[in-house]
């Protein structure tokens, strides 16, 4: 069971352990050199005291993704993990980071990017929510933050993102 304060504790910001494969990202005219920066840029405009964990610049593992002990220690650390899926097949050591995560009692989000077009199985059972675009995602954590981190403020954040037309 995933555990959230309730509505009766401080409401609090939270921290993000980013998941997925090291991939550029280009917006309009600007190309990023990991998803993950636009992710973060966007979120902390808004919300400077989110905290991440990123594996890129929080672990030894340098320009090649790969699995390293730090990251289970990241995972146990955060609040939420959020996984950005990039391809069909998905990505081992994000599969075990959402694994742990879910082991965790975290709250995991997995994120469907462009070329995903049916993912395994397995994975879904390992979220307890399922977006559909970075920009989704970012709405999500934006509304989470706003009605706070707690059983309500997810719901709240969840029922709005729902609400909103993909377009």
């Amino acid at each position: 069971m995933i555990t959230l304060p309730t509505d009766n504790e401080d409401k609090k910001l939270f921290s993000i352990y980013l998941a997925g494969t090291f991939e550029k990202l280009i917006v309009g005219n600007t190309t990023y050199l990991d998803w993950r920066e636009y992710f973060k840029k966007r979120l902390n405009e808004k919300f400077i005291d989110l905290e991440f964990y990123d594996p890129h610049e929080d672990t030894t593992q340098g320009e090649i993704a790969e699995f390293v002990s730090e990251d289970s220690f990241g995972v146990r650390d955060s609040d939420v993990v959020f996984y950005y899926m990039t391809n069909n097949t998905g990505d081992i050591g994000a599969g075990s980071e959402i694994t742990i995560g879910t082991e965790s009692n975290k709250l995991t989000v997995i994120c469907f990017g462009p070329k995903v077009g049916a993912p395994h199985p397995f994975i879904l059972g390992k979220a307890r929510r399922i977006l559909i675009g970075l920009e989704m995602a970012i709405i999500y954590f934006l509304k989470l933050a706003e009605f706070g981190f707690t059983l309500d403020g997810e719901f709240k954040a969840i029922n709005f993102v729902m609400g909103l037309r993909r377009r």
